[in-house]
């Protein structure tokens, strides 16, 4: 039997006495790529805290690499990219390098001291996001789409088989997001990366996610797009020209 990457069984988790995410059940397959959709306020950023142990639920279960998260410890082994709403400040006195490293140096008891393998995986990690020649800049002074593929590499170079990822392209040019998107589509299928990317965007996310979670506090669909876009249900539930425009269809 094989280990799913991640098991959600029946979570549901409250806001200030006000039910977030109801009863929401999914297995999530070593090397998919899921894109998780929905309204504002779906519970979708719940869900992801709730799966890094950021968020208590009120019941249910999660396993990740098949241990409860509970009793989960391989951190390392799970890469977080969480919501980033502003460019950072440009006086922030980091440059690329040393945010790269900071990934691998919070995940090490003390010493925390960079050992020679370590060099080499952030230098890997600069050449896989083609971000060799901002090495040395101040990441503050670097464009919004620069700074997130800084903090990508931050969460990649502990090389993870999971990589999670709340709206990661928010605030960024269409030019800048396409490349983005292309990018993790790679990781996912060369480096078999499992990965969860949350988005307001079901068009674009169906261009490269091979599977789709359409949440709205519960599980209203999840699948392979295709199927989505074939899913009489679901056209009954979003309506005909709503379905169509997820779908590319139109």
């Amino acid at each position: 039997m094989s280990v799913s990457a991640i098991k959600v069984q029946d979570l549901t988790v409250f806001y200030q006495n006000s039910e977030v995410l109801s009863g929401v059940s999914l297995e999530i397959a070593l090397g998919d790529y899921v894109g998780i959709v929905g309204p504002n306020g779906s519970g979708k950023t719940t869900l992801i805290k709730s799966m890094v142990g950021l968020i208590e639920p009120a019941q249910g279960n999660i396993e990740i690499l098949g241990t409860a998260l509970a009793a989960f410890t391989k951190w390392s082994s799970v890469g977080y990219l969480p919501q980033k709403n502003n460019v950072m400040d440009p006086r922030f006195p980091a440059n690329v390098y040393e945010v790269i490293a900071s990934g691998i140096l919070s995940a090490k008891r003390f010493p925390k001291i960079l050992n020679k393998q370590d060099q080499m995986r952030i230098e890997n990690t600069l050449e896989i996001l083609n971000i060799v020649d901002l090495r040395d800049h101040l990441i503050g002074r670097l464009s919004g789409g620069q700074q997130q593929r800084v903090m990508l590499a931050r969460a990649l170079v502990n090389q993870p088989s999971i990589l999670l990822l709340d709206e990661p392209t928010v605030a960024l040019d269409p030019h800048t997001r396409e490349s983005f998107y292309t990018l993790l589509q790679k990781l996912n299928k060369e480096q078999n990366i499992t990965i969860l990317l949350v988005s307001h965007d079901p068009v674009t996310v169906g261009n490269f996610a091979t599977k789709l979670l359409y949440l709205d506090k519960k599980v209203i669909f999840y699948g392979k797009f295709g199927e989505f876009c074939s899913a009489k249900n679901m056209k009954d539930y979003f309506g005909l020209e709503a379905q169509h425009l997820m779908c590319h269809q139109h």
